[in-house]
């Protein structure tokens, strides 16, 4: 029930994102809901970015949490982009919703834009830093290798490596994924997205990975990306839906 609850939800939000129609999109798009991509908002631009992520565990759901992370992205020059992220997290299993983390990211693309191009690769990186209202020792360092291109016209290949770091207490996890889509029509890609996790250093799940279905939609100013992963092993969550929207200005 928790799932099919989580489903609908994503669903109705999907529907309510096609009702934008303003002018042609060209922000920061992402493709995979769960990986980065290699795009940035334009100089002097600016986008609002909504992520909403449900990771379903327990029986029926009981131990899952939801959180929500809102972030303004903003285009300082080409190619290199700020975010200011804060997230709020809700757990089922006390029934408790709290700040979770608020903090900044950079990131700058390598190389020239892909848009308007059928084909070729754009390498990004991101680096930043997110601190917790809880505790005034505890910053989270963030740091990621991303690779985005086109190696047909229709086909869009996203693969991301980074590294998390945790002060008080100390922890320090990989991060990995990789996504590919085929563009069915101009504004609509559908694929699979998959991420994984390897704890390093510190407590938590010792490796995780999931794998499912992927959709990007753009329409207007307007773009969405929404996976629906499945755990593979059995640290990771039964199943991690993510959608985000963002709306460009």
């Amino acid at each position: 029930m928790a799932r099919a609850r989580v489903l609908t939800a994503l669903v109705v939000a999907l529907a309510a994102g096609v009702a934008f129609d303003v002018a042609p999109a060209h922000a920061g798009l992402r493709t995979t809901a769960w990986n980065f991509d290699s795009e940035t908002v334009p100089a002097r631009q600016a986008e609002l970015e909504l992520w909403l992520t449900n990771l379903v565990a327990g029986v029926d759901g009981a131990a899952g949490t939801t959180s929500l992370l809102v972030a303004p992205v903003i285009g300082l020059v080409d190619g290199v982009e700020l975010a200011l992220p804060m997230t709020f997290d809700y757990s089922r299993a006390d029934g408790a919703t709290t700040m979770g983390v608020y903090g900044a990211e950079v990131r700058w693309r390598l190389a020239p834009s892909l848009l308007g191009r059928k084909t070729g690769w754009v390498p990004l990186l991101r680096a930043g830093a997110r601190r917790s209202p809880a505790s005034d020792e505890q910053v989270r360092l963030l740091g990621t290798a991303v690779l985005g291109g086109n190696p047909t016209p229709e086909l869009h290949v996203v693969a991301n490596l980074g590294v998390v770091a945790i002060t008080d207490p100390s922890a320090v996890a990989l991060e990995y994924g990789a996504g590919a889509l085929y563009a069915v029509t101009p504004d609509v890609k559908l694929g699979l997205d998959a991420f994984g996790r390897h704890q390093i250093k510190g407590t938590g799940p010792s490796a995780t990975l999931a794998v499912g279905p992927a959709l990007a939609l753009t329409h207007g100013r307007f773009w969405l990306a929404l996976s629906v992963p499945v755990g593979l092993t059995s640290d990771s969550p039964d199943v991690a839906p993510r959608m985000i929207w963002a709306l460009a200005f």
